[in-house]
């Protein structure tokens, strides 16, 4: 077995200088998703360290029962699972797009956003660090990834927000859309 290489998942959430570096990626993530969509927002660092033990607790489980490394897809799954379940946004701040539905789809969905653009960015790398690993599994830019968000799972905000969506529905969702042709 392999060992994994996702940056947020924590295998001791005791290790201060561990935890540190799975906030100090998410903030990243979130400032590349700022600079991609335009948009300025503010999170929670207590539900941030929340969501990192989650997803953390999560994949040690794959690791330790099923004895294997997850798939990409099943690593963005339950990182977007957990991100519509702790909302770690707080709220939106800026909005550089004159939209008004758009506008209003960042002010209600804000975490479904997020959760559905960090989920992805996973798939895309193959689980690895996106910033530092230029060599993905699947070669998508960041306006693509804004489109895809925005036309092909608009209709996804909704059921995220109000319905339960398990991490393994999610990560089916998510290796239709990032394969197919």
């Amino acid at each position: 077995m392999t060992d994994f290489v996702c940056p947020l998942y924590v295998k001791d959430a005791s290790n201060t200088d561990q935890v540190k570096e799975a906030i100090d990626f998410f903030d990243t993530i979130l400032e590349n998703f700022e600079q991609t969509f335009e948009v300025e927002v503010e999170y929670s660092e207590y539900d941030a360290l929340d969501l990192i033990k989650a997803f953390s607790r999560d994949v040690k489980k794959l690791k330790d029962i099923d004895e294997i490394d997850a798939s990409p897809f099943r690593l963005g799954g339950l990182i977007a699972f957990w991100i519509r379940k702790i909302k770690p946004i707080q709220r939106v701040l800026k909005i550089n797009d004159s939209d008004i539905e758009i506008q209003k789809k960042y002010k209600r969905y804000r975490n479904e956003i997020i959760a559905l653009y960090l989920g992805l960015t996973i798939c895309i790398s193959g689980g690895r660090d996106s910033v530092s690993c230029p060599e993905s599994s699947y070669v998508i830019s960041d306006k693509d990834l804004q489109e895809i968000i925005f036309n092909q799972f608009d209709s996804l905000f909704f059921d995220l927000r109000y319905r339960a969506i398990s991490p393994h529905a999610m990560a089916t969702i998510f290796n239709l859309s990032v394969t197919r042709k």
